[in-house]
Parts: C-alpha cells; structure tokens; sequence
C-alpha cells in the first residue's frame, strides 16, 4: 500500500451483462445501492450491497472496450478499490514509485462527481482511487 490513508471502498466485477450477473447475486446481495453510466469511463455499473461492502457490477457501455482485457481474459474481478483523503497527493506518491497511472483523475458520475484515478501497480491488478468527500 503506498499511503496508510487508503480505506477500502468496493470490489469492481467486469461482466458482458449486468443484470444477469446481478440476477445470480440476488440472494447473497441485501440490495441495489446505485445505478449508473458513465460514458467517460465507456461503463454502466450498479453497486450492489453484500455484507458490510459493495460490490460494483460493470458491463460495457456500447462499443467501449475499456473492460476488454479483463472480459477476454475471462477475468472478472476488474479493480479493487479505496477511497483516499487527499488524491492528488496520493498520485504524487505514486509517481514518485513509478507506478503506472492507467487512468489520471477525472470526475466519477458513480461518486457524484469526486475524482477517481485508476493505478496498475501490476500487469492485470487495477486499483481505483476515490477522491474522499473531505477533499471536496
């Protein structure tokens, strides 16, 4: 972990259609927390509730190909995510480490328009970093 400021927020699923994937979740999920799509990140998701987390189901919006790799690769877990108190100097140490920004900061729709950045560390592990609401 780069900064001890990182608090677990959700686990992301990339799947071909969300409602069949929320479907099969019905009896483990206590419910539908959010809706969403996000053109800028060529996604639609729903959060879902699973015992004291969320777990964020994405399917592609159109002809996006940003969940292609973890799609093809028959890889669903697509990101784990962790909200920070202060991103732009969470991304500072992550330059810093050379770690690769596979995404810069950019407004969310998914978080009322708090900032996330997407970081692989490692060839096929995405992490999101969500911009705290105190850093607003």
């Amino acid at each position: 972990m780069i900064s001890s400021n990182w608090k677990f927020h959700h686990v992301g699923i990339a799947t071909n259609s969300l409602e069949t994937l929320a479907t099969r979740m019905k009896d483990v999920s206590a419910g539908q927390v959010l809706d969403f799509e996000d053109p800028a990140q060529g996604v639609r998701g729903r959060f879902l509730e699973i015992g004291n987390m969320n777990l964020e189901i994405l399917e592609p919006l159109g002809d996006d190909n940003t969940l292609a790799p973890w799609l093809n690769d028959g890889n669903r877990v697509y990101q784990i995510a962790f909200e920070v108190d202060d991103l732009d100097l969470e991304l500072e140490i992550v330059r810093s480490k050379r770690i690769r920004i596979v995404r810069d900061a950019q407004q969310a729709v998914a978080f009322n328009g708090r900032r996330v950045a997407f970081l692989m560390p490692v060839p096929g592990l995405l992490i999101e970093l969500i911009e705290g609401t105190s850093s607003q």
